[in-house]
C-alpha cells in the first residue's frame, strides 16, 4: 500500500510540486543515505547516475548536491576545479526502444553524449568571444580532433529539429 493510499487520500497533495520550483530545497529536503557518496563523487569531479521512481527525490538530490558543491567552492576563494554540471532528465528519445525491451548501452551513451556536447556548446556560446577563444585555442591537435569527432558523432548526428540551433562556435562551422 502506498503512502497516499495508507492515509486514504484521494490524490497526491504533492503532485504539482517539483524540486525545481522549491527555492530552498537543499535546506529541508530529506537526506537519503546515498547523498554523502554522491556529494563526494561530485566534489571529486566524478560522474554519477541516479535512478528512481517519480517523486523518489532524484531532482531534490541533484539540486542539493549542486548547491552544496557550489557553496563550498564559493567559500573557498583559493579556486580549484569546478564541476561541469550536465543534467540528463529527458529520456523521451529512448522511450520506444526501452518499452520494446531493446534498449542498449549504445542508445544511452548516444543520449548522454548528446546532452554533454550540447551543454558544452551552450556554455561556450555563453562566454565572451575572448574567453571562448582561450578554451578553443588551448586545444592541441589531438584534443581538437577528438572534439570534432565527438561533436560530429554525438551532436550533429541528431537532426537539427531535435537540437538547439546556433550553438556551434562560428570558427568550428567553417573548419
Amino acid at each position: 500500500m502506498t503512502f497516499i493510499q495508507n492515509l486514504k487520500l484521494t490524490a497526491n497533495p504533492f503532485e504539482h510540486y517539483t524540486a525545481e520550483t522549491e527555492p530552498n530545497i537543499s535546506e529541508y529536503a530529506v537526506r537519503p543515505p546515498y547523498l554523502q557518496s554522491i556529494s563526494d563523487r561530485a566534489r571529486g569531479l566524478s560522474s554519477f547516475i541516479l535512478f528512481g521512481n517519480r517523486g523518489a527525490g532524484k531532482s531534490a538530490t541533484r539540486i542539493t548536491v549542486f548547491n552544496e558543491v557550489w557553496k563550498g567552492l564559493e567559500n573557498n576563494s583559493a579556486g580549484g576545479s569546478r564541476p561541469f554540471v550536465v543534467n540528463l532528465t529527458d529520456f523521451s528519445t529512448i522511450q520506444d526502444v526501452f518499452r520494446s525491451n531493446k534498449l542498449t548501452d549504445r542508445e544511452l551513451v548516444q543520449l548522454a553524449g548528446f546532452v554533454v556536447i550540447e551543454q558544452i556548446l551552450a556554455w561556450l556560446a555563453s562566454l565572451e568571444p575572448a574567453d571562448r577563444e582561450v578554451f578553443l585555442e588551448g586545444l592541441n591537435k589531438a584534443e581538437r580532433t577528438l572534439v570534432f569527432a565527438m561533436t560530429k558523432g554525438f551532436y550533429l548526428s541528431v537532426s537539427e529539429m531535435d537540437r538547439s540551433v546556433g550553438l556551434l562556435p562560428v570558427s568550428w562551422t567553417s573548419s
